[in-house]
């Protein structure tokens, strides 16, 4: 029995997706951890599909495969442009009115559904073998080019927009975090600009599906830090970073301190050196409670 390699790897792929969004589903109650379990449900469609497309053996089932294909193709570019948004903590569009970004690839799945009536957003499909291996030649039509190709170029622009800003703007240990974060979030459109350049594993194949999964594993692995980018954007104004006064942001839900500037590092340090055995969350509480307690004393 032949086994194709690219196709298993892809529905592979889509499963350790499926994991990763398994993982931040009990955690949607947070807007960036919500924003990554839609990501990853869409890219694992995609993945899953897009290796039964390259593993199909008869040409009579491709349409069916594209249609329940491209909803997540045609949908990744939103989810990510939104993971972005959350990410570096921008607003720029109201809740409410998110929906609008799904409108283009409405029109765009419909068009495919009916596509064998106008064969406008592909001309034509077959199955062709090189390298030992079978996969699907597409060619598009102008629906494909003009309007997906275009739209989902333009929301990968703006939320590479965000993310250079957001790395421009980030000073201290948080621009490492940002270093981390660009790159992993870029990484899926850089290997979809090594298909356009025609450098593509077996000749033919699609690497975008397994930089979302490098985009999840990222995230998993700074799960901790979740909160700290709705706490503290990565686009914050350096103001905080040069006050001369001491600013500890805490999550009291998670009981540890998210963002500090300059001075406020120095008097955790501090905090450190009198008590060794608490943790700094624990010791800010100690210092609160003395403050408000030397405050009742004196104005009371």
């Amino acid at each position: 029995m032949h086994i194709n390699i690219p196709g298993t790897a892809l529905v592979v792929n889509g499963l350790a997706l499926l994991l990763i969004a398994l993982y931040f589903d009990r955690r949607k109650q947070e807007p960036l951890a919500e924003s990554v379990w839609w990501l990853m449900i869409a890219a694992a469609w995609w993945s899953v599909f897009y290796g039964m497309e390259l593993s199909a053996e008869s040409e009579r089932y491709l349409h069916l495969l594209f249609v329940m294909e491209f909803p997540a193709v045609m949908t990744v570019p939103v989810f990510w442009l939104l993971f972005v948004v959350r990410l570096t903590g921008y607003r720029f569009l109201k809740p409410y009115r998110l929906g609008w970004l799904f409108v283009v690839p409405a029109f765009n799945w419909l068009m495919l559904i009916s596509n064998p009536l106008h064969h406008l957003f592909y001309t034509g499909a077959r199955i062709v073998e090189t390298n030992g291996y079978s996969y699907t030649q597409f060619d598009p039509g102008p629906v494909f080019l003009f309007v997906h190709i275009v739209y989902s170029h333009l929301l990968v622009a703006a939320g590479l927009m965000l993310l250079v800003r957001a790395l421009a703007l980030s000073t201290g240990i948080n621009r490492n975090k940002a270093v981390v974060f660009l790159f992993a979030a870029t990484l899926p459109y850089i290997l979809s600009l090594f298909w356009i350049l025609n450098i593509r594993p077996y000749g033919f194949l699609d690497l975008t599906p397994f930089g979302f999964t490098v985009i999840g594993l990222t995230m998993f692995a700074f799960y901790k830090n979740l909160s700290d980018f709705e706490l503290r954007p990565l686009v914050l104004n350096s103001l905080f970073d040069n006050l001369p006064d001491p600013l500890v942001v805490v999550d009291v839900a998670r009981k540890h301190v998210t963002y500090t500037n300059a001075s406020g590092q120095q008097l955790l340090k501090a905090l450190e050196e009198t008590n060794e055995n608490k943790s700094h969350f624990e010791q800010l509480k100690q210092l609160t409670d003395e403050t408000q307690l030397e405050y009742q004393q004196r104005y009371y």
